[in-house]
């Protein structure tokens, strides 16, 4: 068999809509899979979770079924595992489609340098290795995924006027279950460039891996770092920071921006979508696009016109703006 496209492969798909109908293309915009599912997500560890009819499972990269299932909801693969819901309890499937933790938890997350966290039946959350077996005890009001050795907890949760539960006093542990950073927040991001964004009060700012602020709390919209660098907004300025928070470029007209990705971030101007780069050069001229995705595996997903995913309006664009793929439907904009 043709090692690329074993069960597992790590060659990146993209899925594509035609009519109504999903299939996959390769990273050069070839047609490997055609379209003939109603339903497609992303490759994740060489499998992609479609539903062809009443069918629905895991296929690899040539397309064949893995293993169908029929629980009521189905995440991607990480670590191995793929979180389950059935009957509203979540469990653990592993690539063969085979169960190795049974639904038994209120909520799941992926799993993530190799725990999850979940909500254990009394309402608080631990952390379980991929056998099921707690290795940090159900004690927290909420739990994030590990990232760069620590994670996000909640030691408080309260409810409000509404009855809704808010999660406040939020810090982080280590991978032993330790306070690393004290619980002081009342929202927290995960570490990515051994940064992360916290905030207070609607004030943000960003920290390091020993809890120190780099910048004064502030009223901007400070997104998650990639490869060290970020977007701050706010109502005067745009600005692309570097982890130590000072500035490296300043963006004008621009409406709205999203985290860098493969050194690239979405930014929606007020004449359109483009990209911007760390120096704070656009990728191109702005399109008016209907709608746009960051950048994965050297590719970006843009869109032209209303129901883009069902009629197949979309478009795939390479590191320098030049279409690889055009769905069927798809018209380039004027601009």
């Amino acid at each position: 068999m043709d090692s690329d496209f074993d069960n597992h492969t790590t060659t990146p798909f993209f899925y594509y809509a035609e009519d109504g109908l999903y299939g996959y293309i390769d990273p050069k915009g070839e047609v490997v899979i055609p379209a003939r599912y109603s339903e497609a997500n992303a490759f994740s560890e060489g499998l992609a979770l479609v539903r062809q009819g009443d069918k629905q499972g895991f296929i690899n990269g040539r397309g064949e079924w893995v293993f169908s299932t029929e629980f009521d909801e189905i995440f991607p693969f990480a670590g191995g595992r793929a979180v389950v819901y059935k009957d509203g309890l979540a469990g653990y499937i592993d690539t063969s489609g085979k169960v190795v933790i049974a639904p038994q938890f209120a909520e799941a997350w992926s799993f993530s340098e190799g725990v999850a966290a979940v909500q254990h039946a009394d309402g608080l959350y631990g952390y379980i290795d991929s056998t099921g077996t707690y290795v940090i005890p159900p004690q927290y009001a909420y739990a994030e995924a590990f990232s760069e050795g620590l994670a996000a907890i909640a030691t408080h949760s309260y409810k409000d006027e509404y009855g809704d539960e808010v999660i406040d006093s939020i810090g982080y542990i280590n991978t032993s279950g330790e306070i690393a950073i004290p619980p002081i927040y009342d929202v927290a991001d995960y570490f990515h460039s051994g940064r992360a964004v916290v905030g207070k009060g609607g004030l943000n700012t960003i920290i390091d891996k020993q809890g120190q602020p780099l910048l004064p709390m502030q009223e901007a919209d400070i997104k998650n770092f990639d490869d060290g660098i970020s977007l701050r907004i706010t109502e005067e300025r745009q600005d692309i920071i570097d982890q130590n928070g000072d500035q490296i470029a300043t963006l004008h007209n621009m409406v709205y921006g999203r985290q860098f990705s493969e050194g690239l971030a979405l930014v929606q101007m007020e004449n359109g979508y483009s990209y911007v780069n760390k120096e704070g050069q656009l990728l191109f001229t702005p399109r008016p696009y209907e709608d746009a995705e960051d950048f994965t595996n050297g590719l970006a997903r843009v869109c032209s016109g209303y129901d883009a995913e069902q009629k197949g309006k979309c478009a795939y664009i390479d590191r320098l703006g030049n279409y690889v793929f055009k769905e069927k439907y798809f018209t380039e904009p004027e601009g």
